[in-house]
């Protein structure tokens, strides 16, 4: 039976959102941030299956027997872990969007004296 919360964490390329490191938990993160296509699956730890995105996923998905992937070949442990993918893509599209409306809106509000005129 499947838990009844999951938690799911994304891991985005800090060098990517901001320019340079100005504090020093700034510089720690960029060292393990993913570059682009270089993500990684996480089962607790790293696994050898990537994501293609420079965002890393970690969530509760079940591992083969060698603890080396997540399990694709059980039909019942790949229904739970193709569900944690696409809730994983869905939240993605999400963070994407939001933060697409946000540069949107800044630069809808930055040229918002040039458009009065």
């Amino acid at each position: 039976q499947p838990p009844p919360t999951v938690n799911v964490d994304i891991f985005l390329n800090a060098q990517e959102i901001t320019h340079e490191p100005t504090h020093a938990a700034e510089h720690i993160t960029q060292s393990f941030s993913p570059k682009e296509g270089s993500g990684r699956i996480f089962i607790g730890f790293k696994t050898s299956q990537t994501t293609g995105l420079a965002a890393h996923i970690a969530a509760p998905f079940v591992p083969t027997v060698e603890r080396e992937a997540m399990d694709l070949q059980d039909s019942v442990l790949r229904l739970f872990n193709t569900e944690l993918l696409e809730f994983a893509g869905v939240l993605m599209r999400l963070v994407l969007e939001n933060t697409m409306f946000h540069i949107i809106d800044m630069n809808w509000k930055n040229n918002s004296v040039e458009r009065e005129k």
